[in-house]
């Protein structure tokens, strides 16, 4: 059995560190780190669910793209080529204040607001005021 030590991918402000087994090449196992002082080896509910997510049967595992009333699965390369095209349309034609960004919930860690730097450089957009939690 191999084991690793990996942050959590959920980006929350503790930023639990996992121990992960793997065996044949697929992950077995996800425990908390004991070593990590913040958390001492707890994972909330949410990082417990890891293991479920990584091979549930519905897992989405590539872009799906919308034709018609069905869906297709198209390639990573693709769905940003389409996004990137749609950006530079809509910038174009309409300037880069015409595309809405709206931001709410998720993760609260290091990440949290990246897409504010991609926007920026994108030459700044419409944000909405407020939640739809308040």
């Amino acid at each position: 059995m191999e084991k690793y030590t990996q942050g959590c991918s959920l980006d929350c402000y503790d930023l639990c560190k996992f121990t992960i087994y793997k065996e044949n090449d697929k992950v077995i196992k996800i425990t908390g780190d004991k070593n990590n002082e913040i958390t001492n080896g707890f994972i909330c509910v949410k990082g417990q669910k890891h293991l479920d997510r990584l091979y549930h049967k519905d897992r989405l595992k590539s872009p799906l793209l919308k034709v018609g009333d069905t869906f297709k699965e198209i390639t990573f390369q693709e769905a940003l080529s389409l996004i990137g095209e749609k950006l530079s349309f809509y910038k174009k034609n309409f300037s880069s204040k015409s595309v809405i960004h709206y931001s709410e919930s998720g993760a609260g860690g290091l990440l949290k607001g990246i897409e504010d730097v991609f926007f920026n450089f994108y030459g700044g957009i419409t944000t909405s005021i407020g939640s739809t939690c308040w």
